[in-house]
């Protein structure tokens, strides 16, 4: 029987996972691959869910907010909503959600 391939969560300092989570809050971009694999991600993965996007919304948004002034809302807050009022799963807005 084949081995089933296991990924190496790794302990990533929360000062790291909050940069790389920032920089998808501010555009929307992806996530480079090798962020990925730092974020404790397998390595084939190719992009993040929007249910990902919004468990790390939750956790980092209203830091984000704080920490970034602008002109007008983020792409995680037009996306998500404010962070304390992001709800569970779902397509993001930009995909038919609310």
């Amino acid at each position: 029987m084949p081995v089933k391939r296991r990924v190496t969560k790794r302990a990533i300092n929360p000062e790291r996972e909050y940069t790389i989570w920032s920089a998808l809050f501010l555009t929307g971009a992806e996530i480079f691959p090798g962020e990925m694999v730092e974020l404790g991600f397998p390595p084939d993965k190719q992009s993040v869910t929007p249910d990902e996007a919004r468990d790390a919304w939750r956790r980092f948004g209203a830091r984000h907010i704080a920490e970034h002034p602008r002109s007008g809302p983020c792409w995680a807050e037009r996306e998500l909503g404010t962070p304390g009022a992001v709800q569970g799963p779902g397509p993001l807005k930009a995909e038919g959600g609310g």
